[in-house]
């Protein structure tokens, strides 16, 4: 047991340098393969701690949750387009100034992997598995998934229309909060679909999508 919590601390450093270098210290470009090698190493950890496949939800499962979920998002998403209301918060200038190629790599490999595959693994496979599966398990990989949101979400406001003028502390306060209550729909996805799959495909979808939203907003 104590060998197993040692792996799970290790798990939690490896995450929290993982969040500081590529928010804070490297390139942009770095981005997806400083992300995939992460991915790998809070997996080895948690094999080598004596988590089977199974437990990181990393066997086969269906993708039948998540297809669902995914396809009522999409049309949550889209839906809001065709109101006025909402039209500032699809103004994200992160999205303002790419181009056909980087919107292409943003939405289609950037997202999907670097953002959603990533995360999945880290929160809904590994580190719920290690945790023991169930409430509790949920709960504690969700309020992780949401303090991994802190740093991101100190340029969201400068970035998107919809929060402009909003405090920092308000700003990081509602991201900690949504994401963890995200996480925790995510982790009764991948029991319901018995793998990270499920999760990950609402989670690239949704993303991936508001990123395609945005830039059509501009261009």
């Amino acid at each position: 047991m104590r060998r197993r919590r040692t792996f799970v601390v290790a798990v939690v450093a490896v995450l929290a340098l993982d969040n500081v270098l590529v928010n804070l210290v490297l390139p942009r470009p770095a981005y997806v393969p400083a992300r995939l090698v992460t991915l790998v190493a809070v997996v080895v950890l948690a094999r080598r701690a004596g988590f089977t496949t199974a437990d990181l939800g990393l066997d086969d499962g269906t993708p039948l949750p998540g297809m669902i979920v995914a396809t009522v998002v999409a049309g949550i998403l889209l839906g809001g387009v065709l109101l006025p209301a909402f039209d500032s918060f699809y103004r994200d200038q992160r999205a303002a100034h790419a181009d056909a190629w980087d919107m292409g790599y943003q939405v289609l490999v950037r997202i999907p992997l670097g953002t959603a595959l990533a995360e999945e693994v880290a929160f809904r496979g590994v580190l719920f598995g290690m945790f023991g599966g169930g409430r509790r398990a949920a709960v504690a990989s969700s309020v992780l998934f949401g303090m991994w949101h802190i740093l991101p979400a100190r340029e969201i406001a400068e970035v998107n229309a919809g929060l402009a003028g909003s405090r920092a502390g308000i700003t990081i306060t509602m991201a900690v909060i949504s994401t963890t209550a995200i996480g925790v729909g995510f982790c009764a996805l991948r029991q319901k679909g018995r793998s990270v799959m499920s999760p990950a495909i609402v989670h690239a979808t949704s993303n991936s999508l508001a990123f395609l939203v945005a830039w059509s907003r501009f261009h």
